[in-house]
């Protein structure tokens, strides 16, 4: 004769069956999350590297950098930054002094770069307007975080390698320094 039910070892195997279900199912909505901020922080990035090129467009730069020059210019003096929604990311606030857009000229051909960190260690370290995406944000110690410079260092004369080229602190002003190959 047969009862009607489940044996115990039945209704632990469903439970078993459905947990492991549920830590995939949390383990991937966590990385969707990861993805989802690492995105957002480089829009922010790619959004700072925009500002500039307007600036510059409009003729609103501090300092047009003339061939060989850098140009390092402070987020919160961007044209179009909003100082309530644009200084904090999806990990943290960020660290303004360091935080800049360098405007490149080499050779007459003008390249934006972007350097931004926040108070969770995550960053966009020196990358190139059109190459920023979610695969740019580094964390934790990764060592490019330590390579980043503190504005606030830079001072008149001070020695400095962009992308692997010298650059001297030529002008030094509030918001805005200028290096020199």
């Amino acid at each position: 004769m047969r009862k009607n039910g489940f044996t115990l070892i039945e209704i632990l195997a469903v439970i078993i069956i459905m947990g492991i279900i549920g830590l995939i199912g949390i383990a991937a909505i966590s990385n969707n999350t990861d993805e989802a901020r690492r995105s957002a922080f480089a829009n922010l990035a790619r959004n700072f590297a925009e500002s500039a090129r307007s600036m510059r467009g409009e003729d609103k730069l501090p300092h047009d950098p003339k061939n060989g020059e850098v140009l390092l210019l402070k987020v919160e003096s961007l044209n179009g930054t909003d100082k309530t929604d644009d200084y904090t990311t999806p990990f943290g606030d960020l660290s303004l002094n360091y935080c800049y857009v360098m405007v490149v000229n080499d050779n007459n051909n003008i390249k934006y770069y972007v350097t931004i960190l926040d108070s969770s260690s995550h960053a966009v370290f020196y990358e190139e307007y059109s190459k920023i995406d979610k695969k740019s944000v580094i964390s934790g110690d990764n060592n490019n975080i330590k390579k980043i410079v503190s504005f606030n260092s830079l001072t008149q004369g001070k020695k400095l390698s962009i992308g692997g080229v010298q650059y001297t602190v030529t002008s030094r002003k509030t918001n805005y320094i200028v290096l020199k190959k």
